[in-house]
């Protein structure tokens, strides 16, 4: 029964290592940014519509989840492979050196010997060349030059492998992010971002549908202007290359998978700048903590790769704000009505 003359309790709500919080007392004990209501009422209608929506996309994206973080694994464990594989390929200089001892001592070594210690002119110290017997000395430094040959290919394919699968684990990891703040209909569009990158085969009782704009979120600025942010890499590519004109500011979390933000006004004021950057740092892997850096640019600065991955640009000219988010402020900016 409500108390007539007394003030109402104010809620408080907060989220600590991926779990809610929430309290008619304040949850500094938590530490961080949490959200306040005006009234246990809106708390408890926030908390729990947010649980039911939580539900419904974490029974939808379960396996999807799971399946990203398995190839993520996958992938770490190939990663370690090619690294161990590339410390073996860098000795390779150890054998070019041999080749080169061999030929400078050419007139000491005879067929038939199986090892010669030799002067490094390189270190000024001893070296023992091991020798195939039955090899003549020419055939010997040969042998060396050809091992050498080998292994200075093999680091650079081995190099080109530790660059794609370094790249296929950002890329997933970005995926697994996107996951984990995504509503029911963005995760059907990364599970046909996959099944169009080949990584996972399409869902055989899925209709084919006509291809659809991507929806990307509006957000309005406590000056009143217009926020677009991507939720999925779709909607990423959509709002920077497609919704945003050249001199729009583009806003990304500094080397922390996120989604791809836009200011649309080429000269807007600092509070805008700060809440974009505050959007930006809640749409990304950093949303539990604090002081992210938010990196922001023109839109004409931001290119994208050629072959590169859905999502994936690079950019330049950036400025860096840090901003702590808040999902209290992150609200309000999408309810606000554009003036």
């Amino acid at each position: 029964m409500r108390q007539f003359g007394l003030p109402q309790p104010k809620g408080y709500y907060a989220e600590q290592a991926g779990k809610g919080h929430f309290s008619a007392a304040e949850l500094t004990h938590l530490g961080g940014t949490g959200s306040v209501f005006p009234d246990l009422g809106s708390l408890l209608d926030r908390v729990y519509f947010a649980k039911a929506e939580r539900d419904r996309v974490k029974q939808q994206a379960g396996d999807l989840e799971r399946w990203l973080q398995n190839e993520i694994s996958k992938l770490k464990t190939k990663l370690k492979k090619l690294k161990k594989e590339q410390l073996q390929a860098e000795k390779r200089d150890e054998l070019q050196l041999a080749g080169e001892l061999i030929m400078a001592n050419i007139y000491r070594i005879e067929k038939g010997m199986k090892s010669i210690e030799v002067d490094n002119y390189y270190t000024g110290g001893k070296m023992t060349i091991q020798l195939d017997p039955r090899k003549s000395p020419v055939d010997n430094s040969q042998w060396y030059f050809s091992r050498y040959q080998k292994a200075k290919t093999a680091l650079v394919k081995t190099q080109e492998q530790i660059d794609k699968t370094g790249q296929d684990i950002r890329y997933f990891e970005t995926l697994l992010q996107q996951v984990e703040h995504a509503g029911l209909s963005d995760i059907e569009e990364i599970r046909d971002e996959l099944a169009e990158e080949g990584f996972m085969k399409a869902r055989k009782n899925s209709k084919k549908k006509k291809p659809s704009k991507p929806a990307a979120e509006t957000y309005v600025s406590s000056s009143g202007t217009r926020i677009s942010v991507g939720k999925n890499n779709k909607q990423n590519d959509y709002v920077t290359f497609k919704l945003a004109s050249k001199s729009d500011i583009w806003l990304h979390t500094k080397d922390i998978p996120g989604s791809h933000v836009v200011i649309h006004d080429s000269e807007p004021d600092e509070p805008t700048i700060l809440e974009a950057a505050s959007i930006a740092a809640y749409f990304s892997k950093a949303r539990g903590s604090s002081s992210v850096p938010v990196d922001y640019t023109e839109v004409r600065q931001v290119k994208k790769p050629n072959g590169a991955k859905p999502g994936f640009v690079i950019y330049f000219e950036q400025k860096t704000v840090y901003v702590t988010p808040d999902e209290e402020l992150v609200m309000e900016l999408k309810n606000r009505k554009a003036e």
